[in-house]
């Protein structure tokens, strides 16, 4: 208790259980053999697991004390990874990763490799912000479901980001969009958004750094970096008012089977 208490697990042959005092602790897990719970009190903790991942092999359950910080750092990974972000659990398919289950984070941050990755963001916490940085690779982001902020800082890689509730397929909505997306991408990413499912008649307004409407929360999706831009929309019949950005190489904007409504705008 008091200052802050700083170690580092480097390993570990059986269940292993953490926990903190209360006040700051700087947690860092290097690499496991068996499974760790690890339990913080009231603090600023900040917990950093890997680099790479890959080195954790037992599961992860962490239950924070709702101001900790997490980073999951797997920037020296040169395979590529697919990974799963669910509001309680980060995965990583075909890995030697055992898993992360969590509780009580006030953000987490997913540093990605430098080969080309797969993120699935299936849902996020209301109580967590996200933070994803893919690194150089050809990356792939699908986002689900959001209920707090994602903020997407991507590489120089042709990266993709597809946003709709069955992404990466179409026929999904975006109203499952409930915490603003913010995309920061090199200059050679492509965004999908799809609404096609959606049978509601809607209001979209796409200016040069935001898309807005469709049934999102009001900060919507805020972009730059982006050389492709492409919008399936539903059958309700919608209004869409289009402000270019001219640093968007192409924009593709697909109407549904209602009657739209294009406002176009130099």
């Amino acid at each position: 208790s008091g200052g802050t208490d700083s170690f580092t697990i480097t390993g570990n042959t059986g269940t292993t259980t953490v926990n903190t005092g209360i006040g700051a602790a700087d947690i860092t897990v290097t690499a496991l053999s068996a499974p760790l719970i690890l339990n913080t009190q009231l603090g600023l903790n900040t917990i950093t697991l890997g680099d790479p991942l890959s080195a954790l092999a037992g599961a992860i359950t962490i239950t924070g004390s709702g101001s900790d910080t997490l980073t999951l750092n797997d920037a020296t990974d040169s395979v590529g990874a697919n990974a799963t972000l669910t509001s309680s659990a980060f995965t990583i398919a075909a890995s030697t990763f055992g898993g992360l289950t969590y509780f009580g984070l006030s953000q987490i941050t997913i540093n990605l490799g430098s080969a080309g990755d797969t993120l699935l963001i299936a849902s996020t916490n209301p109580a967590t912000p996200v933070a994803i940085n893919t690194g150089s690779g050809d990356d792939t982001v699908n986002v689900q479901t959001t209920s707090s902020a994602v903020t997407l800082t991507l590489g120089n890689g042709a990266d993709v980001i597809n946003v709709g509730s069955l992404a990466p397929v179409n026929g999904g909505t975006l109203s499952l969009i409930q915490g603003g997306v913010s995309i920061s991408a090199g200059g050679n990413a492509t965004l999908n958004l799809d609404d096609d499912a959606d049978t509601n008649a809607g209001l979209a307004t796409l200016n040069p750094a935001t898309f807005t409407g469709l049934g999102m929360i009001a900060a919507g999706i805020s972009y730059s970096g982006l050389s492709n831009f492409n919008l399936l929309l539903g059958s309700g019949g919608n209004t869409v008012n289009v402000v270019a950005n001219a640093s968007v190489t192409s924009y593709q904007i697909t109407g549904g089977t209602g009657g739209d409504t294009f406002n176009i705008q130099s």
